[in-house]
């Protein structure tokens, strides 16, 4: 399994979205189950840049559920830890 481990970027979008979506805390939870058992099924790898640290990339879209919106979500595959980067909304 996993360990999931949160930039300060995705920590600080996810907060402010907690305070205005009731349903973040349920998404969060998904999100986490999901990468600790595969995060290389989930998303879609994407392009390594210059900068970036060691590890696969990839980027997930989650679903639409009613009125919560779908999200692009940014992260970070290495040998024993997935690295939560950033989301953002796709439709909000």
């Amino acid at each position: 399994m996993f360990r999931i481990i949160e930039e300060v970027k995705f920590t600080e979008k996810i907060e402010k979205l907690e305070k205005m979506l009731p349903r973040t805390a349920e998404f969060k939870r998904g999100l986490y189950i999901t990468l600790q058992h595969i995060p290389f099924g989930w998303g879609t790898p994407v392009a390594k840049k210059p900068n970036w640290k060691y590890g696969i990339y990839f980027v997930g879209k989650s679903d639409t559920i009613g009125k919560y919106p779908a999200f692009n979500i940014l992260y970070r595959v290495t040998d024993d830890c997935v690295y939560l980067i950033d989301m953002s909304a796709i439709k909000f």
